[in-house]
């Protein structure tokens, strides 16, 4: 497992960024290996078909713990794929997994072509990690840092905090990042014609 720094992927101009340590990607082998188990807060990612394992201290804790993304040579997991697997091999419910992440910071689009505002409508938190559906979704990310997954269709994605990553997923995506700061932007093959 080789944790790859955002410094060694893009260029970061201002003093006080600290992307490095909101939004680390990994590189892992091929996903039909991996095996995510959760040990109290901490979820551990067996990535090989051994003991070998990274432990993300408190990625169940808060939102803050849980800005990855999983780069494995057949597919990329974002939040909603983590909550997947995690259901899948521990039997656990993914509404309910994705029930106490929306309670803490996450937002996931409930219908096809859903519009997530970023924000709490009965508490006016802000979310910072927006997840949409396979519809053609529009979401507007407004905290300081923001993870914004637009999923498959043609979605449109707006961040506008200081630190972001934006991923449309496959479909043709428009994305608007900060003016100010420095944005990721995640491409990958079949991922449509986005701008």
């Amino acid at each position: 497992l080789d944790l790859i720094p955002l410094r060694d992927l893009i260029a970061l101009v201002h003093v006080n960024i600290v992307i490095l340590f909101l939004f680390p990607v990994y590189r892992l082998n091929p996903a039909i290996y991996l095996v995510f188990k959760r040990d109290g807060e901490d979820l551990l990612v067996y990535a090989y078909k051994n003991d070998d394992c990274v432990r993300l201290k408190d990625y169940f804790k808060d939102a803050f713990h849980r800005a990855f993304i999983f780069c494995f040579e057949d597919q990329t997991l974002d939040i909603s794929g983590v909550a997947q697997k995690l259901s899948e091999q521990s039997g656990e419910s993914m509404a309910d997994i994705l029930d106490n992440f929306i309670t803490q910071g996450v937002q996931t689009a409930s219908k096809l072509g859903d519009i997530l505002s970023g924000e709490n409508s009965e508490t006016g938190e802000l979310y910072n990690q927006l997840i949409g559906s396979s519809g053609n979704d529009r979401l507007s990310g407004e905290n300081e840092y923001n993870f914004l997954d637009g999923g498959d269709g043609d979605d449109t994605l707006i961040a506008t905090g200081d630190y972001n990553i934006l991923i449309g997923g496959r479909g043709n995506d428009y994305m608007i990042g900060s003016e100010e700061y420095k944005d990721i932007y995640i491409f990958e093959e079949g991922h449509g014609q986005d701008t």
